[in-house]
């Protein structure tokens, strides 16, 4: 069987809009691996993130078929009171 696996958006946070702790990128790739990877199952991830700051570690982990990363687009960190999604401030 052939999937693809799609992910986007940020590493995750414990509240949303990139707010609270930030959780370990680490934690849903081992759900992943445990309920997705499997050797019966061949798996192309493809990867769109505003998570510039953790692109190495996303990408040798996944190890994406095809990946963006970005900076958050300014209208969106304005509309949710964010300098930068990307700042160690979180």
């Amino acid at each position: 069987m052939k999937v693809a696996l799609c992910l986007y958006g940020l590493i995750g946070y414990t509240k949303k809009y990139a707010e609270g702790k930030l959780i370990n990128y680490k934690l849903p790739y081992e759900i992943y691996k445990k309920n997705v990877f499997d050797e019966s199952v061949s798996v192309d991830v493809f990867m769109h993130s505003w998570s510039v700051k953790y692109k190495e570690e996303l990408v040798e982990l996944y190890q994406p078929k095809a990946y963006q990363f970005q900076e958050p687009i300014e209208e969106f960190n304005k509309k949710f009171g964010k300098k930068n999604f990307n700042d160690a401030s979180h």
